[in-house]
């Protein structure tokens, strides 16, 4: 159920239906929430999408217009099917809940759900777990839940069945029926042994997100490298924690080996050296001595904060003499850095002849960095060859 877009959320108790005000939206329509986390994603046309309780669509005529992608819409009120057909949606007109069979829905100001008594109508229902076979996919990028109560029983069907671990994003509405606080402490528990609460307004909307995407790399560098090269070495400038959002953490697992340099201090856990020093001024020559690392480094990763300082970085190490055969490398232009950043850094690779070939890789939507090969070593990338391409649709080409 979509309601106003400022001022409190009603939400349903249930019962007759009578409604009482559980979380002040303010904060969240004060944020921009809808465009800041409801409709900020990593999607591309292949993604799958799934909204239950869609309604008329509002939200998932945006992700297909924004993404181009295919939104799987349960939605059991008819009422609601000719605005879902209207925007390209696909419609399941099943009721999800936790178990497949029929249910009794009630009304309640022109809403469906299963915790209304009055005005019932029978509907034919699927559980949570049995929505991957209905749309003929083991895996969903992302799941919205709006369903006037029944996330409870829905999450707690995908926790219980294990589909849940098969769901990369989920975004749900909870509503504060009968023991709802309890019923979240239980639901919420589970949920952070495959995903972790990546933003939350209580009781308005929240996201989770898999654990698997919090350990490698942000943006699918890592499989880019790894697709190329087997097994080899790597430079990472800027590599902040050892297992969070990690860029080479998946290639030492792989058997690689690399120096690992930030300007603040982590307490690292890892085989691969850990070096805390300024990128801008280190002295490249001795680290390579010291390890007895070749001129000719497999993988350079470049991703320091501050407008201006990975183009410092880059010539830094680049005046060593040192060859990569890929190299990725943040600009964030669209923190407006294009002539600070990545310009300078298009110029100077271009002149020491490597190859763009992904430009401006889209990271939730933001132009975020640009992937390079060395042609004199790398073959083969010319299908990848892209700009402002989300990194999951390059990864899907792989």
């Amino acid at each position: 159920m979509e309601k106003a877009r400022t001022g409190d959320y009603e939400s349903p108790v249930g019962g007759q239906g009578n409604k009482i005000t559980p979380a002040d939206s303010s904060e969240f329509y004060r944020q921009g929430g809808d465009l800041k986390y409801r409709l900020c994603y990593d999607l591309f046309t292949k993604a799958v999408v799934v909204d239950i309780g869609a309604s008329g669509g509002d939200w998932s005529g945006m992700i297909r217009s924004k993404y181009g992608c295919k939104v799987h819409c349960f939605e059991p009120d008819k009422k609601y099917h000719h605005e879902l057909r209207d925007r390209g949606l696909t419609i399941y007109p099943q009721a999800v809940t936790g178990k497949t069979g029929n249910v009794l829905l009630g009304e309640n100001d022109g809403e469906l759900s299963t915790l209304y008594t009055e005005n019932t109508i029978e509907v034919e229902a699927i559980s949570a777990s049995d929505i991957f076979k209905a749309i003929g996919h083991n895996h969903i990028d992302l799941m919205k839940i709006n369903v006037e109560g029944a996330e409870y029983e829905i999450l707690d069907d995908l926790i219980t069945s294990g589909r849940v671990k098969d769901i990369e994003d989920i975004q749900v509405q909870f509503h504060m029926i009968e023991g709802y606080e309890q019923r979240y402490e239980v639901i919420a528990r589970k949920l952070n042994e495959t995903h972790w609460n990546k933003w939350r307004f209580p009781y308005v909307w929240e996201g989770w997100q898999h654990l698997k995407r919090m350990k490698h790399s942000q943006a699918g560098q890592d499989q880019f490298v790894k697709h190329f090269i087997n097994h080899g070495t790597w430079v990472d400038i800027g590599c902040a924690w050892p297992d969070h959002l990690n860029n080479t953490l998946l290639l030492e697992e792989n058997g690689w080996w690399g120096v690992n340099l930030d300007l603040q201090y982590y307490d690292w856990n890892r085989s691969s050296p850990f070096i805390q020093a300024d990128a801008l001024s280190f002295n490249w020559n001795d680290i390579f001595r010291q390890f007895s690392m070749p001129k000719l480094i497999d993988y350079l990763n470049l991703d320091i904060e501050g407008e201006g300082l990975r183009f410092r970085a880059l010539k830094n190490i680049l005046k060593t003499g040192a060859e990569f055969k890929i190299i990725t490398i943040e600009h964030d232009a669209y923190r407006g850095y294009g002539e600070s950043e990545r310009k300078p850094q298009r110029e100077l690779l271009t002149q020491k002849g490597y190859d763009l070939v992904c430009s401006n890789v889209l990271s939730m939507d933001n132009e975020m960095e640009d992937w390079w090969v060395n042609p004199k070593y790398i073959t083969g990338y010319e299908h990848l060859r892209c700009d402002r391409s989300p990194w999951k649709e390059i990864i899907s080409k792989l």
